[in-house]
């Protein structure tokens, strides 16, 4: 058995499953030869005769299905220890933001009382802060956790 690199592989995969897509339609709908008797009385028989060896047919489909899951292992393992070259990952690309980066103020959460909703035109106010009712206008983010309510 020669050795493959992933990109034969792959397309060695995709060989695979058509092939097992079309021994799997010989197997269940093709293989066999049908032949319609109409009576007078309108009786009708149906004879359906095998054209290949059903055992010989189950095996080949077998066969092939068992290939295509060795040779998706044998990718999947493959890829788990290559590397990939010339980049370094960088959580700090996503951009995550803190409530500190959203409101502007280095206080976090106790500097968001109120943020106002553009779409509904709702102002929500931090139950825990009642006299301080500062709107965050274009903003549709409701911050302020589980004691935010609505007016």
């Amino acid at each position: 058995m020669a050795q493959i690199t992933i990109n034969e592989g792959l397309a060695w995969l995709k060989t695979l499953k058509k092939r097992h897509e079309e021994l799997l339609a010989l197997r269940n709908d093709n293989a066999h030869r049908e032949r319609r008797f109409y009576g007078a009385s309108a009786d009708k028989e149906i004879v359906k005769e095998p054209v290949y060896d059903v055992k010989v047919l189950d095996r080949l489909v077998t066969r092939v299905a068992r290939e295509i899951r060795l040779l998706e292992q044998a990718l999947k393992a493959t890829n788990a220890r290559t590397t990939v070259d010339a980049y370094d990952q960088d959580d700090a690309v996503l951009g995550e933001l803190t409530q500190a980066t959203v409101v502007g103020k280095a206080r976090g959460a106790c500097g968001l009382v109120g943020v106002f909703s553009a779409h509904n035109k709702t102002r929500v106010e931090n139950s825990n802060r009642p006299g301080n009712g500062q709107l965050v206008a274009g903003s549709s983010w409701i911050v302020g956790g589980a004691m935010a309510r609505k007016r």
